[in-house]
């Protein structure tokens, strides 16, 4: 009587397992490719506005956090702004002075080799240090922001208008106009709301 209750006990379980097993094997997506954790919020919402990949956007997000830098109040509006809301990293804008300005954040020759200098000071490593590699891109426009906003005590249009003009430029601004509402300024303020309704 044990014997049978065990192998009738035994039995459902081994062709429940044996069916499971068949039918995952039998899905046209092998388990490995299935991400089943769910996306970032912000990820998800960089991702909406810029078309980029997941791992570019996670990324994006995590080095403005580590900068303590807003995605959707300060970087990306600059962002939109300076690739005129393409977003793209491989622009190249060539200035009159003879100097570059790089990737989707636009960062400058000059701005882009001090930089680079407090990066490896941070023993900071890049596949590539291709002023448009994306990574390196991002890494060099969180720490700009970053730098702009703890070392001069920058925010708002202050911080857009000197991100534009640097912050001589934005000092010169304010002297003869009395406040930094920068037409640049003004461009960027405008994308951080149509941002709110994403």
């Amino acid at each position: 009587m044990k014997k049978k209750f065990i192998i009738a006990t035994l039995v459902p379980l081994f062709v429940l397992s044996f069916v499971t097993e068949l039918s995952f094997s039998q899905l046209p997506c092998k388990s490995k490719t299935i991400k089943t954790e769910s996306i970032d919020p912000e990820c998800a919402k960089v991702i909406k506005i810029t078309g980029w990949n997941l791992d570019t956007a996670e990324y994006f997000v995590f080095e403005a956090r580590v900068r303590k830098v807003s995605v959707f109040e300060e970087i990306l509006p600059i962002i939109s702004v300076e690739t005129g809301n393409k977003y793209d990293f491989n622009l190249i804008h060539h200035n009159e002075d003879g100097t570059s300005d790089y990737g989707a954040f636009q960062i400058n020759d000059v701005t882009y080799d001090f930089i680079i200098k407090q990066l490896k000071e941070e023993s900071r490593e890049f596949d590539s240090w291709d002023k448009l590699n994306p990574e390196l891109n991002i890494a060099v426009g969180m720490y700009w922001v970053s730098h702009l906003k703890n070392n001069y005590g920058l925010k708002n249009d202050h911080l857009f208008t000197a991100y534009n003009m640097g912050v001589t430029g934005a000092m010169v601004f304010v002297n003869r106009n009395g406040n930094y509402r920068s037409g640049y300024a003004q461009k960027v303020e405008t994308v951080k709301e149509s941002f709110k309704d994403y």
